[in-house]
């Protein structure tokens, strides 16, 4: 049986999920996962093998096992210990920002002083900015999420859509828009408008699933005033992120067509 090490230190609990409720009935691979405090806290665990991890304790615990393969489920920060990591295991990275992974140090140099710049300063001071391409080339094999972006560079890792469940039957419709309420990622203004324009609008419950504030919020709640609309101030756990995605007759997903990550420019459609 196969030994992995699965590392989610930084931002996305709900793939870490996803990963584990594919592994979890595997008979090849057996799977340690290690998880910051508020990644466990977002994830519900049986029986998996989890252990409470950070940026300072990762390297000595990677120590105590022999794994074949180490999955970094995030590298948007502690750069310097995933170098590290890849410089010494077999690694795969999963990729989520695309042009990121392809930013040169003079990109990440300029992008630095665009905004968030304390806290970009502190990515560049202490934890090793500029090695963030470093990590993404030294690994042996670069995870992509999405079929449609997979290529020879990027491997496909099919983790969404794993779950059946039965769907709820409810007079009413319920329209779920996934995410947290950011405008960068999605087209809210469009989402907010087709919402005040919508015909029989008392049979429609439109579901914000995601942490809103700012503008965002204060529109949110203007429209909520006139419509059925569930909405969320604070982070969704994962038992409620499932529990709504369920009871979806249509999910609703108007992403940009072009965002940005560490102002580095993001496509939503692979480039041609």
């Amino acid at each position: 049986m196969k030994k992995i090490a699965y590392i989610e230190i930084d931002t996305h609990a709900e793939i870490a999920s996803d990963f584990m409720n594919l592994m979890n009935d595997s008979k090849e691979f057996s799977v340690d996962y290690y998880f910051s405090q508020r990644i466990k806290n977002q994830i519900q665990t049986n029986n998996e093998a989890v252990f409470l991890s950070d940026n300072s304790m990762i390297l000595d615990q990677l120590k105590l096992k022999k794994y074949d393969l180490i999955i970094i489920g995030t590298v948007h920060r502690y750069f310097n210990t995933f170098l590290n990591i890849t410089n010494k295991y077999n690694t795969s990275v999963i990729v989520h920002n695309l042009n990121f992974s392809k930013a040169s140090k003079l990109d990440l140099i300029k992008n630095v002083f665009k905004e968030d710049v304390v806290y970009r300063l502190k990515l560049w001071w202490k934890e090793g900015l500029f090695n963030a391409p470093k990590v993404y080339k030294k690994s042996k094999n670069l995870l992509i999420l999405d079929r449609e972006f997979s290529s020879q560079e990027y491997l496909f890792l099919p983790l969404f859509y794993t779950k059946e469940f039965i769907q709820n039957k409810s007079e009413r419709l319920t329209v779920v828009i996934p995410g947290e309420s950011l405008r960068k990622r999605r087209n809210y203004e469009h989402i907010l408008d087709v919402v005040q324009k919508t015909e029989r609008a008392e049979s429609i419950e439109f579901v914000f699933l995601g942490k809103a504030k700012g503008e965002e919020l204060d529109a949110i709640e203007k429209v909520s005033n006139q419509f059925n609309t569930t909405y969320f101030k604070e982070r969704v756990s994962q038992q409620d992120f499932e529990i709504w995605m369920k009871k979806a007759d249509v999910l609703w997903c108007p992403i940009q067509q072009q965002t940005e990550f560490f102002s580095q420019k993001e496509c939503t459609e692979k480039q041609k």
